[in-house]
C-alpha cells in the first residue's frame, strides 16, 4: 500500500463525470478510503442511484458546488490492485511450498546429523542450558525422547537450509537463521518436570511422588525429575510450537516450515514497501527543497533589485545635492585638506557615478539578478 496526493477539484470533477467504481479503479483505491477522503476534505459526491437516473434519462438533482476548504489537496491510500495480485502470488507460493512437504517425514535414525545437532551428541552442553537447579551434567547416552527431539531439530534445520537459510547457535542454545535479509531465531528444548518442596510442615501434596520425596528428605529442597520429552520451538515470530495431544510435532513441522517461509515473504514484501515509501518521501522532500530553493532564489533576486533601487534613489538625492552645491560661487583653486575644491568636486562626481546601478545598462542589472540566484 502507498499514498498519493489528490486534488479536491480534480476528484470532484471525476466523481460527477463517472460512476464511483470507475473513480476507484482510476486511483486503485477502495470504496472505504475514497469515501473517507471525501468526508474529510468536504468533497460532495453523487447521491445513491444518481447514475441509474442518468442511464434512464431522468431529471437529475442539482449538483452541489465544491465549497472552499483549508486544504486543496489530500493524501489518498492506493495500491489495492497490486496488493491483491501479491496476495494471489503469495497463495500460489503457499500451494507450491506445501506440495513440497507432502512427503516430509522425520527419519527414525540420524545418519548424518546437522553440525548444530552434532554438538549435542558430543555431550558439550550441560545442564546450565536447561536451567537445572541441581546442576546435573547432561551427557550421553540420551533417552529415546531426547533422540526424538534431536531428530526433529535435525530435520527442521536441513529443510530450511534447503530453502536458503544458514544457521548458527550461541551458548544459550538460541539458534539464529538467516536467508538474505530475513532473519529468524528460536530456542529448541525439552521440557522437564520439576518438583519443588518448600514447606517442612506441608500435609497435602499434588502427587504421590511429592509425598515420597518429602518423607525421604525431610527438609526444604528442590528436585528436578526426568524429562517429559515434550519438544518446543519458541520464537518471537513463530510463537510456540509443541506437541499436542492429537498432533505431535512431527506432523506440525510442515506447517511450521511453511510459516517460516511465508514470514520471509512478508518480510521481503514489507522491505519493498518500505523502500517505496522511503523513495516517495525522498521525492516529496526533493520537491519541497526545490520549491524552497526557487523561493529563496526569487527572494535573493528581489532583494538585489531592491538594493539597486535604493542605491539609485540615493544616487539621485546625492546628485541633486551636488548640483545645488555646484551652483554656489567658490574659488576652485582653494585647497581644503589635501584637495582643492575642484578636486573635491571631481571626487564627488566619481563616487556618485559609481553608485548608479544603471551605469552599465539594463543587461548588467539582469546579470546581477541572475548571479545572486546561483549563490547557495
Amino acid at each position: 500500500m502507498s499514498e498519493i496526493t489528490v486534488s479536491r477539484e480534480e476528484l470532484y470533477k471525476m466523481l460527477w463525470e463517472m460512476p464511483m467504481k470507475q473513480v476507484i479503479d482510476h486511483y486503485d483505491t477502495s470504496y472505504h478510503h475514497l469515501r473517507k477522503f471525501c468526508d474529510e476534505y468536504k468533497v460532495p459526491t453523487p447521491p445513491s442511484g444518481y447514475w441509474k437516473q442518468v442511464e434512464l434519462g431522468k431529471e437529475l438533482p442539482v449538483q452541489p458546488p465544491l465549497k472552499p476548504y483549508n486544504y486543496e489537496k489530500g493524501r489518498l491510500r492506493t495500491g489495492f490492485k497490486r496488493e491483491t495480485e501479491l496476495d494471489r502470488a503469495r497463495l500460489e507460493r503457499v500451494r507450491k511450498i506445501s506440495s513440497g512437504f507432502e512427503k516430509f517425514k522425520v527419519p527414525e535414525r540420524l545418519a548424518r546429523p546437522h553440525p548444530i545437532v552434532s554438538v549435542f551428541f558430543k555431550g558439550v552442553y550441560n545442564s546450565r542450558h536447561y536451567n537445572h537447579e541441581n546442576q546435573k551434567q547432561y551427557e550421553p547416552p540420551f533417552s529415546p525422547e531426547t533422540h526424538r527431539a534431536l531428530r526433529i531439530l535435525d530435520t527442521f534445520l536441513k529443510a530450511l537450509e534447503a530453502k536458503g537459510y544458514s544457521f548458527e547457535e550461541d551458548q544459550n542454545w538460541w539458534i539464529y537463521g538467516q536467508s538474505g535479509s530475513h532473519k529468524i531465531h528460536f530456542r529448541f528444548r525439552e521440557q522437564y518436570r520439576q518438583v519443588k518442596i518448600t514447606h517442612p510442615k506441608r500435609t497435602s501434596f499434588a502427587t504421590e511422588i511429592e509425598r515420597k520425596l518429602y518423607h525421604l528428605m525431610r527438609r526444604e529442597s528442590s528436585v528436578t525429575l526426568e524429562p517429559k520429552g515434550i519438544v518446543e520451538f519458541t520464537s518471537d515470530r513463530l510463537s510456540l510450537w509443541a506437541d499436542k495431544e492429537t498432533k505431535p510435532l512431527e506432523e506440525q513441522l510442515p506447517q511450521l516450515l511453511l510459516n517460516v517461509l511465508l514470514d520471509r515473504d512478508r518480510a521481503e514484501h514489507e522491505a519493498i514497501l518500505a523502500r517505496e515509501r522511503e523513495k516517495e518521501r525522498d521525492e516529496r522532500a526533493a520537491i519541497r527543497e526545490a520549491e524552497r530553493r526557487r523561493k529563496a532564489q526569487d527572494q535573493a533576486s528581489l532583494d538585489a533589485f531592491t538594493s539597486m533601487a535604493t542605491a539609485w534613489e540615493t544616487k539621485g538625492k546625492l546628485q541633486s545635492f551636488y548640483f545645488a552645491l555646484r551652483s554656489l560661487p567658490d574659488d576652485g583653486s582653494t585647497v581644503i585638506g589635501e584637495r582643492s575644491i575642484d578636486e573635491w568636486k571631481a571626487w564627488l562626481e566619481q563616487k556618485i557615478a559609481a553608485m548608479d546601478p544603471l551605469r552599465n545598462g539594463a543587461e548588467e542589472v539582469f546579470r546581477r539578478l541572475e548571479r545572486v540566484r546561483n549563490v547557495d
